[in-house]
């Protein structure tokens, strides 16, 4: 059986959430359940789900005052995947973040395209800071 997986709101506001099939939801600061249809608007609110990483709930938190950043996110969790031990379970043979690993880190589907995107500007990023001169 699957982990049923939580949401809440980053601040003491309440987030309203709706899918176009009608669902809708109010997610406040406490944990709650929601049907998976809503989970990805709940996302986009920039709620903070229970399987996000420690790194992705601090994005959500710093940027609470403005439009959740998926980019940014995953930007994180890259980062975090980078600095742990276990190289070979987060990053595949080619030297890509695993995708199943990222996701689950984000708690929200990472797109393909999105994470390769990403992964090339913490590349970029990791270069001009070894070309720095002191």
């Amino acid at each position: 059986m699957a982990k049923q997986i939580k949401f809440r709101s980053p601040t003491d506001e309440v987030l309203h959430v709706a899918s176009t099939s009608g669902h809708a939801a109010r997610i406040g600061p406490e944990w709650r359940e929601l049907p998976a249809i809503l989970h990805k608007a709940a996302i986009a609110e920039g709620a903070i789900t229970s399987n996000m990483s420690k790194e992705a709930i601090e994005a959500v938190l710093q940027s609470a005052s403005k439009p959740f950043d998926s980019r940014e996110a995953i930007k994180g969790a890259i980062k975090a995947m980078l600095e742990e031990d276990d190289q070979q379970e987060n990053f595949t043979a080619a030297g890509l973040p695993n995708l199943k690993k990222l996701s689950e880190r984000c708690g929200f589907n990472v797109d393909r395209e999105v994470m390769q995107e990403v992964w090339k500007e913490v590349e970029a990023e990791a270069g001009d800071a070894g070309n720095t001169q002191d």
